[in-house]
């Protein structure tokens, strides 16, 4: 989908922004610290660089691209920005030519269906004025490449006379013998618009026609109305992209960002196991006691502690709590003092206490560092990858 997901949540400073940069020497990069240089110090300026990144005046790390130093020449900075617009909004373009001439409603609207309801109302507005405010920095009339193009001469394809090309009514094609079948994938919308663009597209040589166009609208219709009859639809952050933007990630310096997300790939790993463990406590003490192992073979204070943070979790009603199991709301000792309880059931896998305790130890030491915006060097990662295939392979 051709449509930025970065956006501003106040575009009163845009232009000044844009004019303060091209009157500055281009950067090694766009950064938070060069925008403060700027004199642009609030947090809704610093988004202006998540969108710089989408019209692609900047790269991922903040390197200005060859769209930025074309930008710098003020005699072709509408032009370089109407171009830059037009691709970044390749998909509303499409829907209207002239897209920049929509209404911040209009735009807002036709958001609303490229984007297939990902978004909330608030988001889709802030992303129509950041379009709007775009499109006014821009020269739209200015002739493109494409406008040169289409003028150059005949249209390569003109050449066919349709002489050995059979068009029968569908998706499929017979061409000098040859059959091709054509399956078009539709993006979930409810906007005729969206869909006259792309039939219009396919409209010729593609022998898609009228009665295609309404088989598919129809079917769409179909589906608007079991939406409405209550089908269920799952909704969340699955999409990468959106994950990123809904944690903002464009205000974060890019070096600790970065960090961060190599300890999240250690992070997950030590989860995996601290959740392994857990199963594997309560799978043994099960199998050995019945369902009532909690109540009668871990001890008074591990279970009141357990409960006593259950029940704080309870009270904050509008956060989601950690799980249903009392085992879930024990610290990672407690499971090592729950098998040391219990070390008739556990030595025949585990078999010796002070390794248990030292895998354990090593683990929970380099979570917290992590967890406190902590950063681990090789030696502590190589060290938690070995304790942790250690304890896979002697308990499984």
């Amino acid at each position: 989908m051709a449509l930025p997901k970065a956006y501003l949540t106040s575009t009163k400073n845009l232009g000044a922004v844009l004019e303060a940069a091209q009157n500055a020497q281009a950067p090694e990069r766009f950064t938070q610290k060069f925008l403060e240089d700027l004199g642009f110090t609030s947090s809704a300026d610093r988004l202006v660089i998540g969108m710089l990144k989408s019209l692609e005046f900047i790269g991922d790390t903040g390197t200005p691209l060859k769209r930025y130093h074309e930008y710098l020449d003020k005699t072709e900075s509408k032009k370089v920005m109407a171009k830059a617009i037009r691709e970044a909004y390749a998909d509303l373009f499409q829907i209207n030519k002239n897209a920049q001439t929509l209404t911040k409603a209009e735009a807002q609207s036709k958001m609303k269906t490229l984007s297939q309801g990902q978004y909330s109302d608030d988001i889709l507005s802030k992303m129509a004025t950041t379009f709007k405010a775009l499109c006014g920095l821009a020269d739209f009339d200015a002739p493109t490449d494409k406008d040169a193009s289409d003028d150059s001469g005949d249209d390569p394809g003109s050449e066919d006379d349709g002489k050995g090309v059979d068009q029968p009514s569908g998706s499929k094609l017979t061409m000098s013998g040859l059959h091709y079948n054509i399956n078009i994938h539709l993006p979930e919308s409810r906007d005729p618009a969206v869909y006259d663009a792309l039939f219009r597209s396919l409209n010729g040589a593609s022998g898609v026609n009228g009665e295609m166009y309404n088989f598919v609208y129809r079917a769409l219709l179909t589906e608007e109305a079991l939406d409405r009859a209550g089908r269920h639809k799952a909704v969340g952050y699955g999409d990468e992209e959106a994950l990123r933007m809904a944690l903002n990630y464009d205000l974060l310096d890019q070096e600790d960002l970065a960090a961060g997300l190599r300890m999240a790939n250690i992070y997950a790993a030590i989860t995996a196991f601290e959740r392994s463990a857990r199963t594997f406590v309560e799978k043994v003490l099960q199998q050995a006691h019945g369902d009532n192992w909690w109540d009668t073979k871990v001890s008074d204070k591990i279970r009141t502690f357990a409960e006593d943070r259950r029940e704080e979790e309870d009270k904050v009603k509008w956060h989601g709590t950690r799980g249903d199991e009392p085992l879930t709301y024990t610290q990672m000792d407690h499971l090592t003092k729950i098998m040391q309880q219990n070390w008739p059931d556990f030595e025949p896998f585990v078999r010796r206490i002070d390794w248990m305790n030292s895998i354990f130890s090593n683990i929970e030491r380099s979570r917290n560092v992590i967890m406190h915006s902590g950063v681990l060097d090789d030696a502590d990662v190589e060290r938690v990858g070995m304790n942790i295939r250690d304890w896979i392979r002697q308990v499984g």
